[in-house]
């Protein structure tokens, strides 16, 4: 399902951007409680709520990184309800971050789903930094799809995605309280197969689904703890000819042949830190 909004991708990131405290240092913790809203021009719409953990365990940037959250979402046109836990850490170099984290959905309509991000902070400046990630993505969910399978029309059937997105982003700091993030994304959704629940009967499909996009979002602190942001992103989503799932859409489709169309989306949300 769609994890491509720049409010996804800028956790750790955006907790670490936070002052270190005075020497000498000491390992700490960092909490946020945040709520947001999406929606794709498409269809695909939803609200999320997450808690953030992060500990700072060196002055060089080392952190462990872990975040339970909820949300909603679009599953083939119906909404559903999902909840997950995001873990990982980075190792601090300076003004240089790799890192790795590891996410576990599960939620409505037997969705599934396993992502791995890899990625790394650079500091630029005092005010300026570039984050760049890979994600790969590994999802299943269930709908009246028999048909595709040789079930009867309307019966349960699965449908397996192989995804990948990755992207940077260029974090710009003009003031305690506001901020600015501009970001170039891509992003690949590639239907690999529908079967049955029982997974004996299977149609091979491989075909994907792909989007390029720009962002920008804005960050205002009217408060320490109180966060608000809001986001923009628009691209090129192409579909390709044949069967296969849209992320976009959130329904299985079939088509004579491939398409691109622009596409607008937006997001908002705000955030507590303690």
């Amino acid at each position: 399902m769609p994890r491509n909004k720049v409010w996804a991708a800028l956790g750790p990131a955006l907790l670490l951007a936070a002052p270190l405290f005075a020497a000498p240092f000491q390992p700490s913790w960092t909490g946020e409680l945040s709520a947001g809203y999406s929606a794709e021009e498409g269809g695909q719409e939803g609200f999320s709520l997450s808690f953030t953990g992060l500990k700072r365990l060196t002055p060089q940037g080392s952190f462990f990184f872990a975040k339970a959250f909820s949300r909603t979402l679009k599953v083939e046109k119906a909404q559903a309800a999902s909840a997950g836990f995001e873990t990982g850490g980075g190792l601090g170099l300076g003004d240089f971050t790799p890192f790795l984290l590891l996410e576990m959905e599960s939620g409505d309509s037997r969705f599934n789903a396993i992502r791995v991000n890899v990625g790394a902070d650079k500091d630029l400046s005092p005010s300026l930094a570039l984050d760049f990630s890979l994600v790969g993505e590994v999802t299943s969910h269930q709908g009246p799809l028999g048909a595709y399978v040789g079930l009867p029309a309307g019966s349960a059937a699965e449908v397996d995605d192989l995804n990948a997105r990755g992207g940077a982003t260029l974090r710009w700091k003009l003031s305690g309280a506001f901020s600015l993030s501009g970001g170039l994304q891509f992003n690949s959704y590639e239907t690999v197969k529908i079967q049955d629940p029982a997974h004996q009967v299977f149609n091979e499909v491989d075909s994907a689904e792909s989007a390029e996009s720009l962002s920008l979002r804005a960050d205002w602190s009217p408060a320490e703890e109180l966060g608000l942001w809001a986001a923009v992103q628009g691209g090129l989503d192409s579909t390709p000819a044949g069967t296969f799932y849209s992320e976009r859409q959130a329904q299985t489709l079939t088509q004579a042949s491939a398409q691109s169309r622009a596409v607008a989306d937006f997001s908002l949300g705000t955030s507590w830190r303690f």
